[in-house]
């Protein structure tokens, strides 16, 4: 059977405009295909891509609550200097208490009172909470828990004793930071530094993590004190002189916080001291110019407190109380300011 053409129904193809089929129209065509082809290509990778998780502690604004805190309120860069105001403030209101306590004028006393009151203010709330509360808050952010847990200790305290004890709050905490920054110490040292070690020391270790290196260490400075290997004045002093400073210390907050003469609180008292005076001798005895400094600040704050707790006098109690006091909260002050910014560059 034949078809003839004419008979057939083939639509026809559309004819390409003459302005489509322009040089400079089909170079913007040819121009314009890869882009459309890449354009699909990220918009499938897009959606098969894993979904983002949303940022932690970040506002709409993006705003971030950790960072803030890390780099303004509890970085030692940051606040050393707010810090070290705030115990020259402290440290100036101890001095004029001192100084006021000799007067026999009723101004003199007005004055006296202030200057008492608003010293302690300082010493109890303001100094520990800026030194003490921010680094131990600093060391839990950096999962550092032994040591938050130790400076936590003076402003978790101080609200709860009496003026005569400030110094058994510090002691206190004395007693477990000097072995603890001894075995910190070790870790550093080792040139041989492990994984585990060198996350400890750089902050970036988990809690498991920074516990196990603190233990291991402390059994390893044990077994040296042990066999005789620790340098009597670098290491090995803290561990006769800081059970003596926590056996004065403990019994007083728990027994005697608000004595200042009675036979305990003198036995406790002096228990506390001699120990601190053998911490400061170690101090001195190294070449640290911090903990020399230190060393000499806490020392006469030591024989101050002795000295409080036997003399009768009110007016020589009250200039012992806001010396032993300026002298300690301005030296722990010192060290929390300057020993996280060293440790931060000693590795």
């Amino acid at each position: 059977m034949q078809i003839e053409k004419n008979n057939l129904n083939i639509p026809s193809l559309p004819q390409a405009s003459p302005d489509l089929l322009a040089p400079e129209n089909t170079q913007a065509l040819k121009n314009q295909l890869p882009n459309e082809t890449q354009q699909r290509r990220e918009n499938i990778e897009s959606l098969s891509a894993e979904p983002k998780p949303p940022a932690k502690n970040t506002s709409s604004s993006g705003f971030d609550l950790k960072s803030f805190i890390g780099q303004h309120i509890i970085n030692p860069e940051k606040t050393k200097n707010r810090n070290l105001y705030i115990s020259y403030v402290n440290a100036l209101l101890h001095a004029f208490a001192t100084i006021t306590s000799f007067g026999d004028s009723t101004t003199t006393k007005t004055f006296n009172k202030f200057f008492h009151k608003s010293a302690f203010l300082f010493t109890r709330y303001f100094a520990p909470i800026s030194s003490y509360g921010l680094a131990a808050l600093n060391s839990f952010v950096n999962k550092d828990i032994v040591e938050g847990f130790i400076k936590a200790i003076p402003p978790l305290l101080l609200p709860f004793v009496g003026d005569a004890n400030v110094d058994t709050v510090y002691g206190l905490s004395t007693s477990l930071n000097q072995p603890y920054d001894t075995i910190k110490d070790r870790v550093r040292a080792n040139t041989n530094k492990s994984q585990e070690q060198t996350e400890f020391l750089e902050k970036k270790g988990s809690v498991s993590n920074n516990l196990s290196v603190i233990l291991e260490e402390g059994k390893r400075f044990f077994r040296d004190f042990k066999q005789g290997k620790l340098n009597f004045w670098d290491e090995s002093i803290y561990l006769y002189n800081c059970p003596l400073i926590l056996g004065g210390s403990l019994p007083m907050l728990l027994f005697a916080r608000n004595d200042r003469d009675t036979f305990l609180a003198k036995a406790l008292g002096l228990m506390r001291n001699i120990g601190g005076l053998m911490g400061d001798a170690g101090f001195l005895a190294g070449k640290d110019m911090l903990k020399k400094l230190i060393g000499v600040m806490c020392s006469i704050s030591a024989i101050s407190s002795i000295g409080k707790r036997w003399v009768k006098s009110e007016k020589y109690f009250n200039a012992l109380i806001h010396l032993s006091s300026a002298l300690d909260v301005s030296a722990m002050a010192l060290w929390n300011t300057f020993s996280g910014t060293r440790d931060a560059k000693s590795h």
